[in-house]
């Protein structure tokens, strides 16, 4: 089994508010070191902005929403199809700020994301996980706190609750940021807290990440 910690961004103590966040979605064969920079954001897990919305009724009468989304690094088309968009709605409005998670649809030279869930930016909390950089490379470390997290993550069907979870991996003065892969998320965070704590980790919530 490989490390599923990847790109860490490296910090000082004192500029960890400020620092960049970093993806992780699948395993590597090394743990982070501290040459990598942090990567853009995989494409089933984005930071957008809704520019515009259409909502579409399908032939059987559901409610569907056509969005067009925009970033740093332009914009896009995406769709919400009538299963999530009934889970979601309250979420889907012009100008919202969202951490959207979407599998990508190429056809042809078109394409499109297929929202499978998001979360209001401006709600969203972190879940911050502590870990020495030893125990950020310990495989065992590893699995006690993958199979912590999967107690609290969410079922299928439950839209609109995810929380990303982020590891603080540490040396000496340096903090290395490092956010987990989507299937790591949890739902409760007050109770992931707890079940790491019985585990010995140290966990804790961020601020939330937009001030208003």
């Amino acid at each position: 089994m490989g490390s599923f910690l990847l790109n860490a961004a490296s910090v000082s103590a004192d500029d960890s508010k400020s620092s960049t966040k970093a993806e992780a979605d699948a395993p590597a064969e090394n743990p982070p070191s501290n040459d990598k920079l942090p990567q853009p954001l995989a494409a089933d897990d984005e930071l957008e902005m809704v520019a515009e919305m259409r909502q579409v009724t399908t032939r059987k009468g559901d409610r569907m929403a056509i969005l067009q989304l925009e970033d740093l690094t332009g914009s896009g088309e995406a769709v919400v199809f009538p299963k999530s968009y009934a889970r979601l709605a309250d979420h889907l409005m012009a100008e919202a700020r969202l951490l959207v998670w979407a599998g990508v649809d190429r056809r042809d030279e078109r394409v499109q994301l297929i929202i499978d869930d998001c979360r209001a930016v401006d709600e969203l909390n972190l879940l911050l996980v502590q870990l020495p950089s030893d125990q950020a490379s310990d495989i065992a470390i590893q699995h006690k706190l993958r199979e912590c997290l999967n107690q609290h993550r969410p079922e299928r069907d439950e839209l609109g609750v995810k929380v990303p979870v982020v590891a603080e991996v540490c040396h000496g003065d340096s903090v290395r940021y490092v956010r987990l892969g989507s299937q790591f998320c949890v739902k409760d965070v007050d109770a992931a807290i707890a079940s790491l704590r019985t585990q010995s980790f140290e966990a804790r919530c961020s601020d939330r990440l937009v001030l208003t």
